[in-house]
């Protein structure tokens, strides 16, 4: 073969081809050595896949659990006068905001279980003033 590329899979990989003469590429011009790459690697394709943390691609699905639980938090705030209302939205909000905590928005999430327990909190003291009032 009077080539410059290494694509005979019987190659000796040390940049000659089958004629014995030196190719256009060798292991040292490549830049990528089998050793870097962490498993055997005879063509010396780069590894795409090394650097990819795979913990920012599971924390990233509860981005919108974080924002709801937020929204959900000032909604309970303002819903705490009834409620019939106020209840389900600061137990939803609390919810998703302990669901996301680990989530890259962990601020938006404690910022909702916060609002969320300050809403429940004072929708459980109306609803039970409002039960004590009426048996009296």
């Amino acid at each position: 073969m009077d080539n410059n590329y290494n694509s005979d899979p019987g190659n000796n990989y040390n940049g000659q081809n089958n004629n014995g003469e030196q190719s256009g590429y060798s292991d040292a011009q490549s830049g990528y050595s089998n050793a870097q790459n962490g498993y055997n690697n005879p063509y010396n394709a780069p590894d795409f896949y090394s650097n990819v943390n795979n913990n920012q691609f599971i924390n990233d699905t509860n981005k919108g659990k974080a924002t709801a639980s937020m929204v959900l938090g000032i909604c309970s705030l303002i819903a705490w006068c009834l409620p019939i209302l106020g209840i389900p939205c600061s137990i939803v909000g609390l919810t998703l905001g302990l669901k996301s905590k680990d989530s890259s928005n962990r601020g938006m999430a404690i910022a909702g279980i916060v609002m969320s327990s300050i809403g429940l909190g004072l929708s459980l003291i109306n609803s039970i003033a409002g039960v004590i009032l009426r048996l009296r």
